[in-house]
């Protein structure tokens, strides 16, 4: 597929419909259906959440290049659960995940773009569905990334 619009049609089918694919990267249903028309661009930001949450291949979602799951996607944890998927976000938990967000930040000193918070809060909310072996690496992969973040962030502040 060589069509951004039509690699969306096609994930419009596998997740159910328009209004479930706009649930999974958070815009309206009239967004999506432009992307499937061809009549807008998506953001880089909103590529990755679709990817994390699809668990497809970012590269194939922007470009069409290899296949909808390479390994890697496949292997990834999704940025967030099923349920969340489906349209029953926690309020809780989405406010737990924006609280450990912010006492790292400030345990760091530092100052994260309105992008990079929703990024990290995504992963948080995922992170706290539940406890497991694998959350352990998640965790680690999100102190690196906020830790990435910080220093770029600061390193601009100083230039």
């Amino acid at each position: 597929m060589h069509d951004f619009s039509e690699r969306i049609q096609l994930l419009i089918e596998r997740v159910g419909g328009v209004g479930a694919l706009a649930r999974c990267c958070g815009v309206t249903a009239r967004t999506v259906n432009n992307w499937s028309r061809g009549r807008g661009d998506i953001s880089r930001h909103r590529c990755v959440v679709l990817a994390r949450a699809l668990r497809i291949s970012p590269l194939w979602l922007v470009s069409g290049e290899g296949g909808m799951t390479d390994g890697e996607a496949m292997h990834a944890p999704p940025a967030i659960d099923a349920p969340a998927r489906r349209g029953s976000l926690d309020p809780a938990r989405l406010a737990a995940a924006l609280q450990v967000l912010q006492s790292y930040i400030v345990l760091a000193g530092g100052s994260l773009s309105i992008a990079q918070r929703a990024e990290l809060v995504v992963d948080l909310y995922g992170m706290l569905a539940g406890p497991g072996p694998a959350e352990a690496a998640r965790v680690m992969a999100f102190h690196k990334t906020l830790a990435g973040y910080l220093h770029g962030n600061r390193q601009a502040s100083n230039a």
